[in-house]
């Protein structure tokens, strides 16, 4: 199974394959919505699963990649997204 390490000291998120090889390496601004219950913790992540949504598109909500959503100890539906191409969110980042 993959899973997902969170590095906030190098705003870095780091997606491994069930094997521990590096998938991908990401900035990571950690921008969090105004109703979810907080920043992400340190910590590597087990990949839960995948969802897309009816408008996803470069600058919707999501970005145009849908939600990944990973098990996090004490948290409910925890996900990675794209993000917004040209678009800043609710704080203007």
């Amino acid at each position: 199974m993959s899973s997902l390490e969170f590095h906030r000291d190098t705003r870095q998120l780091i997606l491994l394959a069930a094997d521990g090889t590096t998938i991908g390496r990401w900035d990571a601004a950690n921008n969090v919505d105004s109703h979810s219950r907080g920043i992400w913790p340190d910590g590597e992540y087990d990949f839960e699963r995948y969802k897309t949504h009816p408008d996803d598109a470069p600058n919707s909500a999501y970005g145009s990649s849908g939600i990944f959503i990973f098990t996090v100890p004490g948290r409910e539906d925890m996900g990675v997204h794209s993000g917004r191409e040209s678009v800043p969110d609710g704080l203007r980042r």
